[in-house]
C-alpha cells in the first residue's frame, strides 16, 4: 500500500533510535468463520455499501477476501500447530517448523503429508499432536463445528 510505503521509514528509524526491534503481524479480522458474517457487514458499512449488502447464503463468497484466517493452536518443541478456517474435513492441523509443513489428521490420528521435513521432525509433530489430541479437535470443532 502506499500509506505503508510512506510511513515505513520512519517506523523503522524511530526502531532504530529507541532499541527496539520491528514486528511484522499478519492482518486478521476474526478467529473462527461463524464470525466472518459480523465482519462481512461490519466492513458493508464502514464502506457505506448500503446498496450491496448481502450476507449469509446470499453473499457472494469470499467478497471481501476475508476468509482465510489461520490461528496457531499450539506452540510446542519448536512447531506452532495451525488450524486454517477456510480448511475442510477431515479434521486435521498444519504443523510448521521453520520450513517444515506436516500435516496431521486427526481422525484416524496420522501424517497425510509432509514437505520440508525431516523423519525426526514427521515423528515429533506426531507424538505432540498425540497428546495434545483432545485439545486440538476442540480447536477444530471450535473452528469449523462438529
Amino acid at each position: 500500500m502506499q500509506e505503508q510505503r510512506k510511513v515505513m521509514p520512519g517506523l523503522l528509524r524511530i526502531s532504530r533510535e529507541i532499541g527496539i526491534p520491528p514486528v511484522a503481524t499478519n492482518d486478521a479480522h476474526y478467529l473462527t468463520r461463524r464470525d466472518s458474517e459480523a465482519q462481512d457487514v461490519f466492513l458493508c458499512i464502514g464502506r457505506a455499501q448500503r446498496g450491496v449488502l448481502a450476507v449469509g447464503e446470499h453473499a457472494e463468497p469470499n467478497r471481501l477476501g476475508y476468509s482465510l484466517v489461520v490461528p496457531t493452536v499450539l506452540r510446542e518443541k519448536g512447531f506452532e500447530f495451525r488450524i486454517f478456517t477456510s480448511d475442510h474435513r477431515p479434521p486435521h492441523v498444519h504443523a510448521f517448523k521453520a520450513e517444515a509443513e506436516i500435516l496431521i489428521n486427526l481422525i484416524p490420528l496420522s501424517v497425510r503429508e509432509a514437505a520440508c521435513a525431516s523423519e525426526r521432525e514427521i515423528a515429533t509433530a506426531l507424538e505432540i499432536a498425540t497428546t495434545h489430541h483432545g485439545r486440538l479437535m476442540a480447536r477444530w470443532e471450535e473452528i469449523h463445528g462438529k
